[in-house]
């Protein structure tokens, strides 16, 4: 299996995608209280998580696309779940980004308001398929782990 994108040996993907992951579900968290409650504070720290989450996605991505070239000529199993993971993954972080670029510093009313849970629900079932697409290219297909990764080495 090709080894990808690698600092000091290490994936650098699975060590970045855990960002994006936790500050665009907070992202969610934060926004959905926010209109719950019809805070202007969780709005605001929603927005943070946002921009943060939206900015690690794509630094996350960019290591992730290194890997997805680096597959190469792995069966098609494998590519058909990189292809995946990447498609999906890319769709949420180009939600989050729309979601950025049209968000105001007011809490949303009416079909703005409709529109942004779609948003939510959608970054949020998106995460949870990505993260899922992506674990399973690691722990069932051993992609970015070492040969003889798990063993133990007699030596020791």
């Amino acid at each position: 299996m090709s080894r990808g994108l690698r600092v000091g040996g290490h994936p650098v993907h699975a060590a970045l995608s855990d960002f994006p992951m936790v500050l665009l579900l907070l992202w969610v968290a934060l926004d959905a209280a926010a209109l719950v409650v019809g805070s202007p504070l969780l709005w605001m720290l929603g927005r943070w998580a946002l921009v943060g989450g939206t900015a690690a996605a794509v630094i996350a991505a960019s290591a992730g696309f290194a890997d997805w070239i680096a597959l190469g000529r792995a069966g098609p199993r494998v590519l058909r779940t990189a292809s995946a993971h990447l498609a999906v993954m890319l769709s949420v972080t180009c939600v989050a980004a729309l979601d950025l670029v049209f968000r105001t510093s007011t809490l949303p009313t009416g079909a703005g308001r409709a529109l942004h849970v779609v948003a939510l629900a959608l970054v949020a079932a998106g995460l949870l398929a990505g993260g899922w697409l992506g674990g399973h290219l690691v722990f069932h297909h051993g992609v970015g782990v070492a040969p003889g990764a798990g063993q133990e080495d007699p030596g020791h």
